[in-house]
């Protein structure tokens, strides 16, 4: 199995948040009071020094219509009726990981090691 870089999945989760920004020419400060968090906490979330918990993931989202786990993994092969599945059992669980940083942490890990894992097949 590959060892797995905690600091790479921050670097690239940040990488894809900044790649929507970007493409839809966001204007960081309007956006940052949109979604409720500050600008320095955004621009964490670009440079990867910071990893959103699951209610940005899912307000970001929801504000540019596209699959939360793409921003988390990466990967956008999950077929529609996984993702209906998937938002049921998250929903879930949010209020949970609201109150839990290293879970949050550690569930962002796992689902990036999961797709990864899909996609090789395993």
């Amino acid at each position: 199995m590959d060892t797995y870089n905690f600091k790479d999945y921050e670097k690239d989760l940040g990488l894809r948040i900044r790649k929507i920004l970007d493409d839809n020419k966001v204007n960081r400060s309007k956006f940052s009071i949109e979604i409720g968090i500050t600008r320095a906490t955004l621009n964490r979330y670009e440079k990867g020094s910071r990893i959103p918990d699951a209610e940005f993931i899912f307000k970001f989202s929801d504000f540019f219509k596209i699959n939360p786990l793409w921003i988390i993994s990466g990967f956008n092969n999950i077929k529609p009726k996984d993702i209906d599945i998937i938002d049921k059992e998250l929903n879930e669980i949010i209020e949970y990981l609201r109150h839990d940083k290293n879970m949050r942490q550690n569930l962002l890990i796992l689902a990036r090691q999961k797709c990864k894992d899909k996609n090789r097949g395993g």
